[in-house]
């Protein structure tokens, strides 16, 4: 179910099935990506950690039928088909993923009856750079998110910055349960991860919004696929198409530079 790599640059860990990375570390570096204990993986349910793909929607489902409908869309929890791997130690991986509406189930395509083909592109190295391309999706409103969870050593001690293009040098800090929607963020955010003496950077293209997410104590509590100080070495800052729908793509490249 899980495959682990490496080449000069970092070691990773893939979900094939779900195309998911799970786990990324540069050389010389702390993990970048958190992951759920694996006691707590299965591929009957999302995989909670890495950088679970949300498509074709963000949240609850839309319509009558939301409830119904899985959340944060299917993507997460389908079949991929890998189409590419590129491998060499003295290169970054290459690895690319395929999803069309004939992989679907009945229980996916009985809520999402629509002709659709979306690819998943890694490039991971001393960079991580992850692309959700839409190739085949006419006149169909889409959206979705990169669901990252960033590795942190102490979520109490991190700072955001870039998430208001207004004012790119405002700091955002978590000090509580956090859900809150950045529309027309900066195309370049930074995580002060203090405590790992690091700055996580990402940028980002194809994004309307950053999705800023931390359960907080009720992690371990309220879900079920964490244990109870989980929260303290994670935050989700999701590069996302929320206010308004996918255009062709969403993409984030992700780098670290010690403070």
């Amino acid at each position: 179910m899980f495959a682990n790599y490496q080449n000069d640059f970092c070691q990773f860990q893939l979900c094939h099935e779900r195309a998911q990375i799970l786990r990324w570390q540069p050389k010389g570096q702390a993990d970048v990506l958190w992951c759920a204990d694996k006691k707590f993986l299965s591929l009957d349910k999302p995989l909670r950690g890495g950088i679970p793909v949300c498509w074709p929607w963000f949240g609850a489902g839309r319509g009558e039928n939301s409830r119904k409908q899985p959340f944060h869309g299917f993507a997460r929890s389908a079949t991929w088909r890998q189409v590419a791997f590129v491998a060499s130690a003295q290169q970054p991986h290459i690895i690319e993923f395929e999803l069309n509406h004939h992989d679907l189930t009945d229980e996916h395509r009985a809520v999402f009856d629509y002709k659709f083909c979306v690819r998943l592109r890694y490039e991971i190295g001393e960079t991580l750079h992850v692309q959700l391309r839409v190739v085949h999706a006419p006149n169909l409103p889409v959206f979705g998110a990169l669901h990252t969870y960033f590795n942190v050593g102490d979520s109490e001690q991190v700072r955001l910055f870039g998430l208001e293009s207004s004012n790119i040098d405002a700091a955002v800090s978590i000090n509580g349960p956090t859900e809150v929607l950045y529309s027309n963020p900066a195309p370049i955010l930074r995580i002060e991860d203090a405590a790992n003496s690091r700055s996580i950077v990402v940028k980002q293209q194809g994004h309307h919004d950053v999705m800023l997410w931390s359960p907080w104590k009720v992690a371990g509590h309220t879900l079920s696929d964490t244990l109870p100080d989980d929260y303290r070495y994670f935050v989700c800052a999701e590069t996302a198409a929320i206010s308004a729908p996918m255009a062709h793509e969403l993409s984030a490249e992700i780098s670290v530079q010690p403070n």
